[in-house]
C-alpha cells in the first residue's frame, strides 16, 4: 500500500487548487482583521498606580479618639501629573493593618464639568479608583477623597495606636486611641431615599447597650429639628447582639412585634416606646422626612435629633441616659482635575518661495567735473637781514707744568743658588746576541711576496719609487700594475714560455 504524507496532500489541497476563488480570499481576510480587532484590546493591559507613586498626602479628619465602633475618617490627596491615565486604568489605595473599608463604598469623581472621569469602590480590602473614558484628553490628573474606614478591634487594641499610611514620599504615621465605651445608649443618622422618592433620614438608636438590668425601660425620641417631620411608616425594633467582646459592631437578632413587645406613642415631634422587658439589648430604626429635599444639597446644612432613655434598677432608682445626634451635609469628599491636552496640530505645508526680485537697473555716470582754475603761485618772501657776527674769545692761560718725580732707588741683586752634584753615570746594558739569519727563500716565493708588498702598496698608495725614492706619479702606478699582472700570469703559467 503506497504512503501518502497527509501535509503534502493538505498543501496540494488548499494552496494548489486553481479554483480557490477570490470570494474564499476576501472572507478569510476579512476574518481575520475581525479576530484582530476583537482580541487586541483583550491584550492590552490596563496600568496599576499604588500608594507609592500617586498618594502625595494623607490627614485624620475626626478623633482622635475612637470606640471601638467608631469610623475613622481620613482625607487622601493624589496626584497623577506626568502620567499618562487612560480609559480602564486603577488607582488601588492600600490601608492600613486594622481598618476595613465598607463593603457599600462608592465614590464618584467629578471635575468642574460634573464629568465622571472614575469611580472608587472597596476590592479586595483597597479603595479601587477606575478611570471612565471622560479621562480621555486629560493630563496631569490629580484629586482627593474622604475615606471612611472602621476600626477591627480584634487587631486594633484599646489605647494608643499609631497607623502607618505609606505615599510617594514614605511613610506617614497617624496616632489614634481606642476608648471603651461605657455609656447605655447611642444613636446615629444616615440619608437615603424612601420608596416613595421622599429624602429621609434613617436614625439608628441602641438602647441598653451594656445590657444591665433595666426595669420599666422607656425610651423617648424628640424630634427638634423643625426641617424633619417624623414618618411612622418603617419604625422597627429588634433585640440585638453585639458581635465581638469589644461592641465594634452588633447585628439584629429578633425583629419585635409592637402590642406585645413593646408599646407604642407617636406624635408629630417625637415617639415614646415601653418596654416590657429591659434585660437584653434594643436596636430601634426611625425615619424622618425632610421637608426641604433640596437642602441636602446645601454644604453644612446640619439636621439634630435627640433620645433619652429612663428605666429603674434593681436598687429601685431611677435612672436616665441620654445621646443626640445631627447629621451634616458634607461635600461629596471627592474631587478630580486635571489640564485637557493640547490637540496635536498637523505640520503646516511649507510656503511657495518668494519670487526673486528684478536687478535695480544701473544708474547713468555722471559728467566729470571741470578741473578747477590752478592757484596763482605765493609771492617771494624778502631775504633776512645776516646777524653780526659775535666777538671771539681770548684763549686760555697755559697751565703751569708739574715738577718731576724724583727715581727710586734700585734693588739689591739676590745671590747665585748652589750649583747641585752631578749624578752617578748608569752602567751600560750587555749587547744582545745577534739573531741567527733566516735561510733565503727559493725564487718563487721571493716573487710572491714582492707582489704582495707591491699590491698593498698599491692599494694604500704609499710606495716609492725603488731606485730613487721620489713619490708615486699616476703613470708609476699604471706601469707597475701592468707589470704585476704580467708577472703573475708568467708565474702561474710558466709552463708554456
Amino acid at each position: 500500500m503506497k504512503y501518502v504524507n497527509p501535509f503534502k496532500l493538505s498543501n496540494r489541497v488548499f494552496f494548489s487548487d486553481k479554483k480557490f476563488d477570490l470570494f474564499h480570499k476576501v472572507f478569510i481576510i476579512i476574518t481575520l482583521s475581525f479576530l484582530t480587532f476583537i482580541i487586541s484590546p483583550l491584550n492590552a493591559k490596563a496600568k496599576e498606580f499604588t500608594n507609592n507613586d500617586t498618594i502625595v498626602d494623607i490627614k485624620l479628619i475626626n478623633g482622635p479618639n475612637f470606640y471601638p465602633s467608631s469610623t475613622i475618617n481620613f482625607n487622601v490627596e493624589f496626584d497623577l501629573s506626568n502620567k499618562e491615565v487612560e480609559p480602564g486604568d486603577i488607582l488601588n489605595i492600600s490601608i492600613p493593618e486594622g481598618l476595613l473599608i465598607p463593603k457599600d463604598t462608592h465614590i464618584e469623581f467629578k471635575d468642574d464639568n460634573g464629568n465622571i472621569l472614575a469611580i472608587g469602590q472597596e476590592k479586595d480590602g483597597k479603595i479601587a479608583i477606575i478611570f471612565t473614558e471622560k479621562v480621555l484628553g486629560k493630563e496631569n490628573i490629580h484629586g482627593f477623597l474622604n475615606l471612611g474606614l472602621k476600626i477591627q478591634p480584634d487587631i486594633l487594641p484599646l489605647g494608643k495606636n499609631i497607623l502607618e499610611f505609606e505615599i510617594n514620599s514614605g511613610t506617614v504615621p497617624i496616632e489614634i486611641n481606642i476608648e471603651e465605651r461605657i455609656e447605655d445608649l447611642s444613636k446615629k443618622g444616615k440619608i437615603l431615599e424612601l420608596p416613595d422618592g421622599r429624602k429621609a433620614i434613617k436614625w439608628t438608636i441602641i438602647a441598653n447597650r451594656n445590657e444591665i438590668s433595666m426595669n420599666n425601660l422607656v425610651l423617648t425620641d424628640t424630634i427638634i429639628d423643625n426641617k424633619l417631620l417624623y414618618t411612622p411608616e418603617g419604625l422597627q425594633v429588634y433585640t440585638g447582639q453585639w458581635s465581638d467582646v469589644k461592641k465594634s459592631s452588633y447585628k439584629r437578632k429578633k425583629l419585635l412585634s409592637r402590642g406585645i413587645d413593646y408599646q407604642i406613642a407617636e406624635a408629630q415631634s417625637d415617639v415614646t416606646i415601653n418596654f416590657s422587658n429591659g434585660n437584653q439589648m434594643y436596636i430601634i430604626d426611625l425615619f424622618t422626612v425632610i421637608k426641604d429635599p433640596k437642602s441636602i444639597e446645601t454644604i453644612g446644612e446640619t439636621f439634630k435629633n435627640n433620645a433619652i432613655i429612663s428605666w429603674i434598677d434593681d436598687n429601685g432608682k431611677k435612672t436616665t441616659s441620654k445621646t443626640s445626634s445631627r447629621v451634616v451635609i458634607k461635600d461629596s469628599g471627592s474631587g478630580i482635575g486635571g489640564n485637557n491636552k493640547p490637540p496635536v496640530v498637523d505640520p503646516t505645508d511649507p510656503t511657495d518661495p518668494t519670487d526673486p526680485t528684478d536687478p535695480t537697473v544701473p544708474t547713468d555716470p555722471t559728467d566729470p567735473t571741470d578741473p578747477t582754475d590752478p592757484t596763482d603761485p605765493t609771492d617771494p618772501t624778502d631775504p633776512t637781514d645776516p646777524t653780526d657776527p659775535t666777538n671771539p674769545t681770548d684763549p686760555t692761560v697755559p697751565t703751569d707744568p708739574t715738577d718731576p718725580t724724583d727715581p727710586t732707588d734700585p734693588t739689591d741683586p739676590t745671590d747665585p743658588t748652589d750649583p747641585t752634584d752631578p749624578t752617578d753615570p748608569t752602567d751600560p746594558t750587555d749587547p744582545t746576541d745577534p739573531t741567527v739569519p733566516t735561510d733565503p727563500t727559493d725564487q718563487h716565493t721571493v716573487e710572491n711576496k714582492r707582489s704582495q708588498i707591491m699590491t698593498k702598496n698599491i692599494l694604500f698608495h704609499k710606495f716609492n719609487l725603488p731606485q730613487t725614492g721620489t713619490s708615486e706619479h699616476l703613470w708609476v702606478v699604471i706601469i707597475g700594475l701592468i707589470l704585476l699582472c704580467v708577472g703573475v700570469i708568467m708565474s702561474k703559467y710558466r709552463k708554456f714560455f
